[in-house]
């Protein structure tokens, strides 16, 4: 089975909103700056974005609209033009820290290849001795896909990575059923990391940071290290899909404080 074709989306779905809101009783408060979208979207006389984002739904073709209205401006006015204002949005979410060994690599799963090979990168230049794949099969994604960690395990299997050097959790659908099933599962097989490598792509890093920040129940260093993938820094807005992700990301970060998440 192939790997799934990952387009960015929101979703209106209350009931999977629902599942999400339930999944842990934690609730965290971190000074986010939101702003930097919602002043984006004013310097180009936009409505606010969040105006559009309720617990009933993370998506509207309202919100749908402008989003795309929006990069066409920027488009057709040079992109270069706009590199001051845009290269703030991406920089904020992308923040990252000094590398250091640790006692763990969790890597966020997604199918592409980025957040695999710098987990295996880091396992192999001795930063960890274990790595932490989650995810099972993605929301949205197509039936006939194979789970996520089933996928990344073979791959280890192939590069002669032992068993004992892997964890799997094999139930995530989403980022925060990343981090609370991921937590739960090494409290199962009795590994509490003091140090943990936090490996996901640039522009979910921060979400996922406060999201095992908020999760995590013990004294923990946590690492965050960005896997670099297709949309870097040259070309990161050329293409519309790069400019949504980016934006996206803001309005799910948005629904998860609405959430009590982070």
């Amino acid at each position: 089975m192939k790997p799934w074709n990952y387009k960015p989306s929101l979703t209106s779905d209350i009931n999977y909103i629902n599942k999400v809101k339930n999944t842990t009783n934690n609730y965290a408060r971190y000074d986010i700056d939101f702003e930097i979208l919602s002043n984006f979207f004013h310097d180009l006389w936009f409505w606010n974005p969040y105006d559009f984002v309720n617990l009933n739904a993370l998506w509207s073709q309202e919100l749908e609209d402008m989003i795309e209205k929006s990069y066409r401006i920027i488009e057709s006015k040079w992109l270069e033009l706009w590199e001051e204002k845009l290269d703030p949005l991406r920089s904020y979410l992308s923040q990252e820290d000094k590398l250091a060994p640790a006692d763990l690599i969790f890597g966020f799963g997604w199918w592409w290849q980025a957040r695999y090979n710098s987990c295996i990168d880091l396992f192999k230049s001795l930063y960890a001795k274990k790595i932490l794949f989650s995810w099972n099969i993605p929301f949205g994604a197509q039936h006939e896909q194979c789970p996520e960690y089933e996928y990344f395990y073979n791959k280890t299997q192939e590069e002669g990575i032992s068993d004992e050097s892997i964890i799997l959790e094999k139930e995530a659908s989403n980022t925060l059923e990343n981090v609370v099933f991921s937590i739960s599962k090494l409290k199962d097989i009795w590994f509490l990391p003091g140090s943990i490598i936090l490996v996901n792509l640039p522009f979910t890093m921060r979400r996922s940071y406060y999201t095992l920040k908020a999760n995590i129940d013990r004294e923990c260093n946590i690492i965050r290290y960005c896997a670099q993938w297709k949309y870097n820094k040259k070309n990161r807005y050329l293409e519309f899909n790069g400019y949504k992700f980016i934006l996206y990301e803001y309005i799910k970060m948005y629904g998860a404080r609405l959430m009590g998440h982070i």
